[in-house]
């Protein structure tokens, strides 16, 4: 479904992506894991043919995005980290345009804005201004614009960015169900893509004790945004040390603790 090679990027003298090379399958649910600044944004703007590569080759669905981005624009579905939404719209009226700029026949847009709607939990909120909207509704929205062509592949910057914890857990269902049902996702959150999933812990937990200071803190909030209770021994240890991790520790402790609530 997507196959990159030698993926590099430079704005100016500075890299943001250097020689970045993966493959993935139809049907996953992928995410990207890297401190702030590593590139997980470019990479996904590239994907979106949002940016152009500086080198290296990008495929998706068998189509070069450099060659034919428009076919390729015709296969995916875009969420940016801040969702392009109108806000003098309804939702109903809003994906009912997002249908309509993707190509989607006028014959089948309302079809496709209620099946939109329905994979999102939106359609309570279908004649609703966007303005009105919590944030966790024009988020649910942003996903919605992303999907209602029913595109082959997904790419969601950040979606869980700004929820609360029982937002999250939703955001999360609504990420699952949508890769059991159809298209490959792509997808990343601040610090660590919400379905990077479970093996990825053993590994961060261990940089919790690391000498380097930097990633301890990346560990601390990966910890906490995965609600991976296994860290709290370590993590109250910290919090109790009185040093500078202690803040951030206790945070993530009661992060930890709100979102295992949350899936109650």
């Amino acid at each position: 479904m997507i196959e990159v090679e030698g993926l590099t990027k430079y704005y100016g003298e500075h890299a943001a992506i250097r020689d970045l090379s993966f493959t993935i399958n139809k049907g996953e649910v992928i995410g990207f894991l890297g401190l702030n600044g590593a590139g997980k944004t470019t990479a996904l703007k590239i994907l979106g043919c949002v940016l152009l590569p500086t080198a290296g080759d990008v495929k998706v669905d068998g189509i070069d995005i450099a060659r034919d981005p428009h076919e390729v624009r015709r296969r995916i579905g875009y969420l940016p980290d801040t969702p392009p939404l109108y806000n003098d719209m309804t939702v109903g009226r809003y994906l009912k345009f997002a249908a309509e700029l993707r190509g989607v026949p006028s014959s089948e847009a309302d079809k496709a804005v209620a099946d939109a709607e329905e994979k999102t939990a939106t359609r309570e909120v279908h004649e609703q201004p966007i303005f009105s909207l919590s944030h966790g509704y024009r988020q649910r929205v942003g996903v919605a614009q992303a999907l209602v062509h029913r595109p082959k592949l997904l790419i969601l910057d950040e979606p869980t960015s700004g929820l609360d914890p029982v937002q999250i857990v939703e955001m999360r269902a609504t990420i699952r169900a949508l890769g059991s049902a159809d298209p490959t996702i792509a997808n990343r959150a601040e610090w660590i893509l919400v379905e990077a999933g479970p093996s990825v812990l053993p590994p961060v937990r261990a940089l919790l004790h690391s000498e380097n200071a930097a990633l301890r803190e990346h560990a601390i909030r990966i910890v906490a945004w995965q609600y991976d209770a296994e860290s709290l021994a370590p993590l109250r240890a910290m919090r109790d040390s009185g040093k500078t991790d202690a803040p951030l520790a206790a945070w993530a402790i009661h992060k930890i603790k709100g979102l295992r609530a949350a899936m109650e």
